[in-house]
């Protein structure tokens, strides 16, 4: 795996489901919930979770980042328990606000945007 912190970076918003759906009106909300509560995030160092990405090399492990502290990227399962931790050397969490995944020629990447402003501070 290959981790590219990227600052800022602007990722184009996707719509996921069904593509053929009839367009619904942002403030409207579903008739039916499709969220299912399946587990609780255990780690308290995982307090202000701002991204989510599945692994590329492990069905089972999703990358977590908090927005703000150390550079670290958090594996958990789809229960929500910790399943390890990579702190990125030289990098800083100054506003983590995404992560995604991606494979390109065989390998896999994870991409983490520093792109949070909160107060419009950054230059």
């Amino acid at each position: 795996m290959r981790l590219l912190v990227c600052a800022p970076l602007l990722l184009a918003a996707c719509t996921a489901g069904d593509r053929n759906a009839e367009p619904r009106s942002p403030i409207e909300p579903p008739t039916e919930s499709p969220i299912e509560r399946v587990g609780t995030l255990e780690n308290p160092k995982l307090d202000e979770a701002s991204g989510l990405a599945h692994s590329r090399l492990d069905p089972g492990i999703l990358w977590v980042i908090n927005d703000g502290g150390p550079a670290v990227v958090y594996a958990i399962d789809h229960n929500g328990r910790e399943r390890g931790r990579v702190t990125i050397a030289d990098a800083k969490n100054k506003d983590w606000e995404d992560i995604a995944s991606f494979s390109l020629d065989g390998t896999a990447y994870l991409v983490i945007a520093d792109i949070g402003d909160n107060q419009s501070k950054r230059k």
